[in-house]
């Protein structure tokens, strides 16, 4: 990297009254940033569509006071509100998913997006009045409109300008790449003060080609205290072939691409792969007449979508606890005498990989003798394609450990609800990747990253794809898959797929 480009990149060095943030401290300050966002959203868009159906359109104060107070709670629960409050619900789940609470996005794309979600969502608002309650719109429709849009614009903006006036909040980045390139898109990251990213420092691909992928967060840490970086993809090769190695560690804030590009034959398989790749990348816009930025759409290590994912796993956990403990009760005191008929325990315990490679203790009740190694081994030695079988797949079809009641418990996958317990612990989500042991780690390969990436899930793709019918490089694949793609639908859309997948009985045993 030439001289100049050291002296952009380093330019937050030389002004320390400009302050970054640590990677926790950016975790946390993301988290309550969108928060608050999210909640001056909520204010927003309840005064412009839930509170014109409760305020009376001939202004009225005497009729507003006895609407709201003096016929009870009857305003509360109108139709019209409850449709009103459905219509809010649905403008911040797609901001949501546009990532407004997640990303820093330039302004002026942040604005079209608004503008256009509150367009689409207050005209299918109008539409379900006029079809539900007969309700044609009147200058309150516009009014709606416009009070929406500029009260949800000024709201981000009055934000934005809090915290660059303060100077907080800013992330610092590590720009990967070579050339001139690397001191243009510098120059433009520092302009777009709305994306409040401080260069902290740069490195050439082929010194992080040089280091193990887990090397990379201490060595971005070391410049500058960064916690990750962006690719500038020129014609250095290396650098486009990083991109998937910051994606498998969660390390990539965005990669920067010339639109001349697509015109270099060495790299015009990248570059159509970056835009047509849905499982790498959502957002897309412009720095320049020529530089776009591409946003990663992986979002489960997002601040926001990791406290919704922890949520839907308590919720969960608590609801399924409740219903053992009272309508099933009887079932599973009878499950707890059968298995414990041949003196054995209960409960099985294994050591399992969780979160960023974390041991835990995975829960299960017991579906196999107590002699279940000497067992095992026997087999192996006693018969050789049971032997391959089990070293392909860590798995036995015909498995002699396997009790009467505990062929039926894996069956139905009843064996794994103990798991619950994990999920309230914080040791494994409701959906997630399939919890594999210490030595099945080296297997994933350089996918073991996706894997670290999240909580090990009760269910999840593998489960409701095939369970044991699919071969092992498949599982890896749906695991690293589900990482990638992750969004609060898919894992919805999994738990529901689950169910049906029990009664099939697919691939279990």
């Amino acid at each position: 990297m030439s001289e100049p480009a050291a002296v952009a990149l380093c330019s937050c060095l030389d002004n320390p009254a400009r302050r970054c943030v640590a990677p926790m401290q950016l975790f946390r300050f993301t988290l309550v940033l969108g928060t608050l966002l999210f909640l001056s959203d909520l204010v927003v868009a309840f005064m412009a569509i839930v509170l014109p159906d409760v305020i009376p359109r001939e202004f009225d104060i005497y009729a507003l006071v006895q609407r709201c107070f003096g016929s009870g709670v009857d305003w509360v629960v109108s139709k019209e509100m409850i449709t009103g409050v459905f219509i809010v619900g649905c403008l911040l789940a797609w901001f949501h998913r546009l990532r407004h609470y997640q990303v820093r996005l330039p302004f002026r794309h942040e604005a079209r997006q608004v503008i256009f979600v509150a367009t689409i969502v207050l005209a299918v608002h109008d539409v379900l009045r006029w079809v539900l309650f007969s309700m044609t719109p009147d200058r309150f429709t516009f009014v709606s409109w416009g009070v929406a849009v500029v009260l949800l614009l000024a709201g981000r903006y009055t934000w934005r300008t809090f915290l660059r006036r303060h100077d907080l909040g800013r992330v610092p980045i590590v720009l990967v790449g070579s050339g001139s390139m690397v001191e243009t898109t510098a120059s433009l990251l520092q302009d777009h003060l709305d994306l409040d990213y401080e260069i902290v420092g740069g490195v050439d691909p082929h010194v992080l080609f040089s280091l193990a992928e887990r090397e990379y967060r201490h060595d971005f840490h070391r410049r500058g205290g960064a916690a990750s970086a962006i690719v500038v993809l020129d014609e250095n090769p290396a650098a486009a072939a990083l991109t998937e190695r910051l994606l498998r560690q969660g390390l990539l804030t965005g990669v920067v691409v010339s639109q001349s590009l697509h015109g270099n034959s060495l790299l015009r398989p990248i570059w159509r792969g970056l835009f047509h790749d849905a499982s790498s990348f959502r957002q897309v816009f412009s720095l320049s007449a020529d530089l776009l930025m591409l946003v990663p759409r992986s979002r489960i290590s997002d601040p926001v979508s990791r406290v919704l994912k922890r949520s839907l796993d308590v919720f969960g956990a608590a609801v399924a606890i409740l219903l053992a403990a009272t309508v099933f009760a009887p079932f599973f005191l009878w499950l707890a005498w059968v298995v414990k008929a041949d003196g054995g325990p209960l409960f099985f315990s294994q050591r399992r990989v969780g979160y960023q490679g974390r041991l835990f203790n995975c829960l299960k009740f017991r579906t196999m003798t107590v002699d279940a190694e000497q067992v095992l081994r026997h087999e192996l030695l006693r018969d050789p394609e049971k032997a391959k079988e089990w070293g392909e797949d860590v798995k036995l079809r015909r498995d002699p450990r396997v009790t009467p009641i505990g062929r039926f418990l894996r069956r139905t996958s009843i064996d794994e609800l103990p798991q619950i317990i994990n999920v309230l612990r914080g040791e494994m989500s409701l959906v997630g990747a399939r919890p594999i042991v210490p030595a099945e780690l080296e297997r994933y390969g350089e996918d073991a990253a996706y894997y670290l990436r999240s909580r090990p899930g009760l269910t999840g793709l593998w489960q409701v794809s095939g369970r044991n019918n699919l071969d092992y490089p498949t599982r890896v694949h749906l695991d690293a898959s589900y990482v990638r793609n992750w969004t609060f639908g898919y894992d919805i859309a999994i738990l529901l797929r689950t169910f049906p997948a029990l009664l099939s009985g697919q691939g279990a045993y």
